[in-house]
């Protein structure tokens, strides 16, 4: 047992702060929502469609503030559904958890839609979460708030990743007498997704077969015959016995993945079954090899039965490698295989990795 004066000890802390933060701190974040309780107005926020403004010299205050969001419907001049956007810069969509929280509210007077209030985020226009309240006249207390949330996790290769962050608060009426929709607080946090994504060059086929070797011939790529990759146009096709190749066969990543060391790894490649039936009976297999070493591996057993006609199942293979594992120094290659006949369909092949844990805790005794 290593015993650490009162000195040290505070020393061993301000490190594992400095270090590894704290458990529940680690990657958690507050984005900030300018003008999120509308106390200035609807600025840096737009409104397509109009009829929208702020409300709270009328016996009914925001939730957070004096003020809160209106959004017009039909019984006060407005369409159905109304809504606004974030119009300020809330920075670009990364891998994590996203949680929108919005303030719902039911005036007291009555004027409140018997409709939905719906929030929503974006990663450049994909949707990343989203959550709808159903008949707020009926759900909220009159003159009170109540809080939405939506909330989604997105991985590194997620279609959102990268895109801007915009957050829509919406309204709707299911007739032409509905008033209003009152929405307030908009609040975003933000956990940041464990572990870093490996780059794996032409990881979705779109160069061809570049970066990728072919020992066994018989490997191309198509994206031309109404059969779209799953990631991009093109996608990866391994020729089986019926269509001239062998079984199995495979290709192997040739460009530079880094090397292996100890944590955890995820691959994940998409298989794919044609539209047309062209697709094996036989199987998938991917596998991750430290220095030839295997590290990781998942086989898909008949795509053609198990994966329906014209779309894309994700396969992934994951397993964790100590310091002292063989394949730990090697170079990192990536193998896809199919076997069978006529032909297996491939892409978008991703790799992650999660350094390991830190050493659980050292026993201290304070003098």
């Amino acid at each position: 047992m290593k015993v650490l004066t009162r000195k040290r000890f505070i020393k061993l802390i301000s490190a594992s702060v400095l270090l590894f933060g704290l458990p529940a701190l680690v990657g958690a974040s507050v984005i900030t929502v300018p003008n999120n309780s509308f106390e200035d107005g609807i600025n840096d926020w737009s409104a397509p469609f109009g009829g929208v403004g702020t409300d709270g010299s009328a016996g009914y205050t925001g939730s957070d503030g004096s003020n809160n969001l209106y959004l017009q419907l039909p019984g006060f001049g407005g369409p159905s559904p109304n809504y606004v956007e974030s119009a300020a810069s809330l920075g670009s969509a990364v891998a994590g958890t996203y949680t929108l929280t919005v303030a719902g509210g039911q005036k007291s007077s009555g004027q409140t839609t018997a409709g939905s209030y719906t929030i929503e985020l974006f990663g450049g226009g994909v949707l990343i979460a989203s959550q709808t309240l159903n008949d707020p006249k009926s759900n909220i207390t009159a003159g009170t708030w109540q809080d939405m949330t939506a909330t989604a996790s997105i991985g590194f290769w997620d279609a959102a990743v990268g895109g801007d962050l915009t957050i829509r608060l919406t309204a709707t009426g299911p007739g032409t007498g509905e008033p209003q929709g009152q929405l307030d607080n908009v609040r975003l946090d933000f956990v940041a997704a464990v572990g870093s994504e490996i780059t794996v060059p032409n990881r979705s086929f779109e160069d061809g077969i570049n970066d990728w070797s072919a020992p066994l011939g018989w490997a191309g790529t198509d994206g031309s015959a109404g059969y779209t990759g799953s990631d991009g146009s093109n996608h990866l096709y391994l020729q089986l016995p019926g269509n001239g190749g062998p079984s199995p066969n495979y290709v192997e990543s040739a460009a530079s993945l880094g090397s292996a060391g100890a944590g955890t790894y995820t691959l994940t490649v998409a298989g794919g079954q044609k539209s047309g039936g062209q697709t094996t009976a036989g199987s998938y297999t991917i596998e991750l090899f430290g220095g030839g070493t295997l590290i990781a591996s998942q086989t898909l057993n008949d795509p053609k039965s198990n994966i329906t006609a014209g779309t894309w199942q994700d396969m992934t293979a994951s397993a964790s490698i100590g310091s002292g594992h063989a394949a730990v120094g090697g170079d990192l290659t990536i193998r896809l295989s199919a076997t069978g006949t006529i032909q297996g369909q491939l892409d978008n092949v991703r790799l992650h990795f999660e350094d390991p844990p830190p050493p659980s805790g050292t026993v201290i005794s304070i003098n």
